[in-house]
Parts: structure tokens; sequence; C-alpha cells
């Protein structure tokens, strides 16, 4: 009966021994997680420096290549030593000038040529020569304008890009879009927001 009584007694220790385990493990891998979350926010301070610099010195000569189907560039995909912890950063520009602009250097060809089209202009072979070879194109100029809501600017330099930026730490993937736009003042953030709940 006594070793009854033991046998029974191990068991239970056994199994609360397992539970508790468990509890470890879970709460180990929630204080790593929240401990990645951190870093990944911080980092998404940092991430503020690449894109001024970018927009400050590479957004005035961006130009797609002419079979581009979005108007995105990349910005930075980088790996960020951060102990053991593996973590990686991208950022990608996303050309958010439309519908008021119409930006030669980086929409779809397909959108600039009914434009275009829909405005009686000509142009697009200077502008696909010009992407092809790497350069900025020239802007389009004459045609016709019609309604108001339909005029829309040609340029060939965006006043305002999208940047999304992900942020990988351990096993955490962050999100978020970020716009800017260009003023007298410089470049100025307008608006921030996540891509995915936190």
């Amino acid at each position: 009966m006594i070793l009854l009584i033991v046998l029974l007694a191990t068991v239970a220790l056994c199994a609360t021994m397992v539970v508790l385990t468990r509890c470890a493990v879970a709460t180990a891998q929630w204080t790593s997680t929240s401990l990645h979350l951190r870093m990944a926010d911080a980092l998404l301070e940092q991430a503020e420096a690449p894109i001024l610099d970018w927009l400050m010195t590479r957004s005035d000569t961006v130009v797609l290549p002419i079979d581009a189907t979005v108007a995105k560039a990349l910005v930075l995909d980088d790996t960020i030593p951060l102990g053991a912890v593996a973590s990686r950063i991208r950022i990608d520009a996303f050309d958010a000038c439309e519908p008021d602009r119409i930006n030669v250097s980086t929409l779809p060809i397909e959108t600039i040529r009914d434009a275009l089209a829909e405005r009686h202009l000509g142009g697009i072979e200077l502008i696909e020569q010009a992407r092809s070879e790497g350069r900025v194109p020239p802007r389009p100029s004459g045609g016709t304008l019609g309604e108001k809501e339909r005029r829309a600017t040609f340029t060939n330099v965006s006043p305002r890009w999208e940047m999304r930026i992900e942020i990988w730490v351990g096993g955490v993937r962050r999100r978020w879009a970020a716009i800017y736009q260009a003023s007298e003042e410089g470049w100025t953030c307008q608006e921030r927001r996540w891509l995915d709940a936190p």
C-alpha cells in the first residue's frame, strides 16, 4: 500500500514538473519575443536616418527600368548585428505622387503611355529611351488640357514617397509604412502606420 502511495506521489510530482517546465519555456519564449519586439521598434526609430538620406540624395535621380511594373525603389536591405540575435531591415520607397502628378521616371510605362494618350501628348519614345539608358526622362509638354480633374502634372521627380519598412529581429517581423512629403524646409514624415497589427 505504501508503495502504491509513493508511486502515485511520484506520478503527480512528474506531472507537476512537466507543467512547470512548460510554463518556464513559455515564459522564456514570451520574454524573448517581447525583447525582440522592443528591439524592432527601436530599429524603426533608427530607420529615419537612412530614409532622410535617401530622400535628400537619391530621390530626385531615381529612374526605374523600362520594364518596372511598380513604382518602387530599394532604399536599404541590410543585416544588422545585434549580438547573437539575427536581425535585418529592408526599406522600399514607393512613388506616392499620383494622382496629382505623373512621374515619368518611376511609373510603369503603360501608365505613362495611357496618361499621355488621354491628354493628346507625345514623347513616349523619348521617355522610354531615357529610362532604358538609366537617365532622368524629359517631361512632356504641349497638347490639349481638358477638365480641371484631368490636368495632372507630368514630372520627373516625386515630391512624395511612401516608405515601407520591414524589420526582422529573431523570430519577430514588424512592418510599417511612412509617408514623406517634400517642402521648402526639406522632407517631413506626414504619417506613419502599422502594416501588421502589433
